[in-house]
């Protein structure tokens, strides 16, 4: 029988200490170690020897003074040293909680950095996507006006003006005493619908050489700049997207159209995009019957990177 309430003394004495501790923690916090269970055992002791001190205090009042006067002073000088020991390792544990959850605040804040750091490359990378492709239906728009085949003005198809002159007609590409730069003028001038395609092309190169998230030259665009660095692996994606739109036939108005030999033609910064984005890399073996003569001169103009793994022109540069 005994034994039965010494269990359920027991039981509740631990159901006594659980709810305790539940209460501690609403006050100190609960940490991810063993600190508050640590903290709240100091606790115990502390309040133990404040009880026992409580209980020799009320049995002076029935036993007499002077006995426990003697007892008090002895274990005052007892007891001081050991509350005064659990003082300071409560606060040394404090101390340690406060660090460790200034460790905790600190590598929370940096994952928040980290967070809003890729948010922002994201919202980035998303405004760079929806105006390339803004560009790039625009470019597709006008390539299609000027490939498309119309019986009725079969002329100005972008197919009529390459194959009408590369084969050796009398407009631009036959073999005379013009130079490349004066057929490169006429072209533009008797072709005006060239010419604004050439232009989209260029401002959507240049966009992604200067927006890409990832660009190495970014806002620093220039000719400097374009020569000093490489394209990025993104940059090299976005670029391919609008070369694998493109024909034959405008490889051909590429070459002429973004010919130089100065770096001060207005034309520099284009043909070192043609070059830093390998456009040429799919430029096919050109028809013999075609004018071989300046169409080489054209692609010994061009930096070999324009051809990027292209073998089929390496006989020519």
């Amino acid at each position: 029988m005994k034994k039965k309430y010494f269990l359920i003394l027991i039981r509740s004495y631990n159901a006594f200490l659980i709810r305790s501790y539940k209460i501690f923690l609403r006050f100190v916090g609960i940490t991810r170690d063993k600190t508050s269970r640590h903290l709240f055992r100091l606790f115990q002791i502390a309040t133990y020897i404040i009880i026992g001190l409580f209980l020799v205090d009320i049995s002076s009042i029935y036993f007499g003074s002077e006995p426990f006067g003697q007892f008090g002073d002895f274990f005052g000088g007892v007891a001081n040293p050991i509350l005064t020991f659990l003082t300071f390792m409560g606060l040394i544990m404090t101390i340690i909680i406060q660090k460790k959850e200034l460790v905790l605040t600190r590598k929370e804040m940096r994952d928040s950095s980290n967070a809003l750091r890729q948010q922002v490359i994201n919202q980035d990378k998303q405004r760079f996507e929806d105006t390339f492709f803004s560009l790039l239906d625009e470019h597709n728009r006008i390539l299609t006006n000027i490939t498309s085949y119309d019986e009725m003005d079969s002329e100005t198809s972008m197919v009529a003006i390459v194959r009408n002159n590369l084969i050796g007609g009398p407009l631009i590409f036959n073999e005379d005493t013009e130079s490349v730069y004066e057929k490169k003028d006429k072209l533009l001038k008797m072709y005006p619908q060239v010419n604004q395609y050439a232009r989209v092309l260029y401002q959507i190169l240049k966009f992604v050489a200067s927006n890409c998230p990832t660009s190495t030259v970014k806002d620093s665009f220039s000719s400097g700049s374009l020569k000093k660095t490489t394209s990025s692996k993104e940059e090299k994606l976005y670029t391919s997207i609008i070369r694998s739109f493109l024909s034959e036939d405008i490889y051909y108005l590429l070459l002429i159209n973004c010919f130089c030999e100065s770096e001060d033609d207005q034309f520099f910064e284009y043909k070192l995009l043609i070059e830093r984005y390998a456009f040429f890399e799919h430029f096919g073996n050109h028809n013999k019957r075609y004018n071989t003569h300046l169409i080489d001169k054209l692609v010994r103009s061009y930096d070999e990177k324009a051809f990027g793994d292209n073998r089929r022109v390496d006989d020519i540069i």
